[in-house]
């Protein structure tokens, strides 16, 4: 459990600590996703109106300028590291057979160098 001014009391489930923009990506069972900025001292609720109120349980790096994020029954988001536009959504589509099976994810592996 963490308790901010501002958001209350909330229930973390995934960490990521980014060292080249010295920021940790926290998200949550219910409330999102949010990141603190060491340098700045900033903490901010990310994409609060846009991201599902689900369960966070992955956050893996895609880029050097992107995240991906796993949101329980949601797919995958692809979100820009400023933390300000979600740049694609991969979920399960019933007319492509190659799309993510049910929207469920627990984990990411992102292998360095690759593009999903």
């Amino acid at each position: 459990m963490c308790e901010t001014k501002g958001t209350g009391l909330f229930s973390v489930s995934t960490l990521f600590f980014d060292k080249s923009q010295n920021k940790l990506w926290m998200g949550t069972l219910s409330n999102g996703l949010f990141c603190y900025n060491f340098s700045s001292a900033d903490f901010s609720h990310i994409l609060q109106a846009k991201l599902p109120k689900q369960p966070v349980l992955a956050i893996e790096e895609n880029s050097d300028s992107t995240l991906l994020i796993g949101i329980d029954g949601q797919g995958i988001w692809e979100l820009s590291k400023k933390g300000d536009e979600v740049l694609n959504v991969l979920k399960e589509s019933a007319d492509d057979a190659n799309s993510l099976p049910g929207n469920g994810v627990y984990d990411i592996f992102n292998e360095p160098g690759k593009r999903f």
